[in-house]
């Protein structure tokens, strides 16, 4: 059996679930999340598995456990060569583990999008995410968007800044005419997934809506300065290492 608990957000809890479900579709095996139910809320596909084989044996640690305590670094040949259960605590942000897995990915998260509201193609969609980015120092700024903008002589018709935190007062830094949304979790995702053009923040829960959206362009805040919190350009073994190398996604430093 795999094993995996879920922790943090929406878009943790999706990368949570994407990698047991890759180790336990690989190893036709059962799967358990510790709080499913967190994500089957979203989406309906994101089920335990009961139907297959338990793996029995000695138990390997992935991920927060092993000796390492790595956050985001996996060894997936030790993990399908090992042939007993299997336990998974960490974040494993690592966009090469799920490139090839893609469409099944796409079948795990689905959901009703019925009636949900999309943007046009003339819009931009900027994704601000404060929240605890506040408290950790970690937020990006309006000016570091506005940047993203201009560098990249981005056009538009509206601009739409997705949020968790629509209140706050660094939203009033814009120099630009924006929109503000803040709905659903759901209705949030839906609407950056169906960007034709979207910036994302260093966050999970865009990352996500960019990789299983249909943008034309996604562009991405970087930065080269190992201290940074913003994701990296060579990230290190354990650190986020999500920016894909093809023509849709489109580093910018900040």
């Amino acid at each position: 059996m795999i094993t995996a608990k879920l922790i943090g957000g929406l878009g943790n809890n999706m990368f949570q679930y994407a990698i047991a479900r890759i180790i336990a579709d690989q190893k036709k095996c059962n799967l358990l999340i510790e709080g499913i139910e967190n994500l089957t809320k979203f989406f309906p596909n994101a089920v335990n598995i009961t139907n297959r084989i338990n793996l029995h044996g000695n138990i390997l640690e992935v991920g927060y456990k092993t000796k390492e305590k790595y956050f985001n670094n996996i060894n997936m040949s030790e993990v399908l060569h090992h042939r007993g259960p299997i336990n998974i605590e960490g974040f494993f942000q690592k966009y090469e583990l799920y490139r090839r897995h893609k469409n099944k990915i796409k079948q795990w998260f689905t959901y009703n999008e019925t009636g949900i509201n999309i943007p046009t193609t003339n819009d931009l969609i900027i994704h601000h995410r404060l929240g605890d980015y506040i408290s950790l120092n970690w937020q990006l700024l309006p000016k570091d968007f506005i940047k993203i903008i201009k560098n990249n002589n981005i056009q538009y018709k509206k601009c739409y800044i997705v949020t968790d935190d629509p209140s706050n007062a660094i939203l009033n830094s814009y120099n630009i005419d924006i929109i503000i949304l803040k709905q659903t979790e759901l209705n949030d995702f839906t609407f950056m997934k169906y960007a034709s053009q979207l910036i994302i923040s260093h966050s999970s829960f865009s990352w996500w809506a960019a990789f299983l959206g249909y943008q034309n362009k996604v562009y991405i805040p970087i930065n080269s300065e190992t201290t940074s919190h913003i994701w990296q350009l060579n990230p290190k073994i354990d650190e986020v290492d999500l920016i894909p190398n093809n023509n849709k996604y489109v580093k910018n430093f900040i």
